[in-house]
């Protein structure tokens, strides 16, 4: 993914209606969709826990951007952060049901990186809500994709997490 162009990042965090996002999207055609929410999805995780406002904006900008281009990925990728933004607020239920849409939008697609990507990131929830078994029926699954891609750094945090459980 290419480095969005500052002024585009942030114009594009300072949107605040679908109408908005329209004009940005006309003023910025040469800004592929997908990598606008990939570059959404990427600035939620690195702020939710410190900018849970501008998170949960962000969340809703993706949102937005799925509706605008009808592009299953991009609502598989909206879903995702809105799970993360529901996460960062102990809503687990309602991250649950995000990470779910998410992982069905991406199996649906044959993404199965991504859809790893989602089952760890639904994993905290599901052992809040106490659904331990759950947990660790998404960790071997995504453990499974993940060494089909060869994604050390992601088989490097399942390990943690189970180093994490085994030693509760």
């Amino acid at each position: 993914m290419s480095a969005m162009p500052i002024a585009a990042h942030e114009a594009l965090e300072n949107l605040h209606s679908a109408e908005e996002l329209h004009q940005f999207l006309d003023n910025h055609v040469e800004l592929p969709r997908q990598e606008i929410a990939n570059h959404i999805h990427a600035e939620i995780v690195s702020r939710v826990v410190v900018d849970r406002g501008k998170a949960q904006r962000l969340s809703r900008i993706a949102r937005w951007l799925a509706e605008a281009g009808h592009d299953a990925y991009i609502h598989g990728i909206a879903d995702r952060c809105e799970g993360h933004v529901e996460y960062a607020a102990a809503h687990y239920d309602a991250a649950l049901r995000a990470y779910d849409s998410a992982i069905n939008q991406f199996d649906l697609l044959g993404l199965s990186h991504e859809t790893a990507k989602t089952l760890t990131g639904s994993m905290q929830s599901l052992i809040y809500l106490g659904r331990n078994d759950d947990a660790l029926a998404f960790a071997v699954r995504a453990r499974k994709i993940f060494e089909q891609y060869a994604d050390h750094p992601r088989l490097a945090r399942l390990d943690c997490n189970e180093i994490g459980r085994a030693h509760v």
